[in-house]
Order: structure tokens, then C-alpha cells, then sequence
């Protein structure tokens, strides 16, 4: 099973992008950086078995325990695409 590659932005929690099967996380990293306006210290890249995400379900960054994690009921999360893209909720 391939990798998924989340990058987000340490201040906020934030989704950045979202790389499946990108060869490696600085890979992901600098083409998170390369589309957002943030500094490089603010962008983290975190692993996350393709796999762990669920079709229809949102998620977010728990910017604690630096995780992908199921957000709760009314909460602003990020929806996984399983073609190309994600979709921000």
C-alpha cells in the first residue's frame, strides 16, 4: 500500500495539499510549499497509510499530536479524493 503524504501548516492545523504516492515526504513538502504562501518553517509533512482515510468522512490536523484525525460532527475538515484531488469541505 502506498504512502499519503498530508502537509499542513503548523500555526492553524490547516491542510495544505495532499500527496498520494508522492516518492517522499521532502517531495511533498516542497510542492506544498511551492503552492501556498507560507514560510518553510510552518509547513510539516506527516505520513498517513493511504488506506486510513475513509471515503465521505473530513478530517483535520490535531496540531498536538501532530495526526490526521476524523473530525467531529459540524467541524471544518478536509475530504480525501480518491482520484486526482481532495476537496476542501
Amino acid at each position: 500500500m502506498s504512502t499519503t503524504y498530508v502537509a499542513y501548516d503548523t500555526q492553524s492545523g490547516r491542510i495544505i495539499s495532499v500527496h498520494h504516492g508522492a516518492p517522499d515526504a521532502c517531495y511533498a513538502r516542497q510542492r506544498a510549499q511551492n503552492h501556498s504562501k507560507l514560510a518553510e518553517e510552518y509547513i510539516v509533512v506527516i505520513e498517513v497509510p493511504s488506506g486510513a482515510c475513509e471515503r465521505g468522512k473530513q478530517y483535520k490536523i490535531d496540531i498536538d499530536r501532530k495526526m490526521l484525525v476524523e473530525t467531529e460532527e459540524g467541524e471544518q475538515g478536509f475530504g480525501f479524493g480518491f482520484g486526482k484531488t481532495g476537496e476542501l469541505s
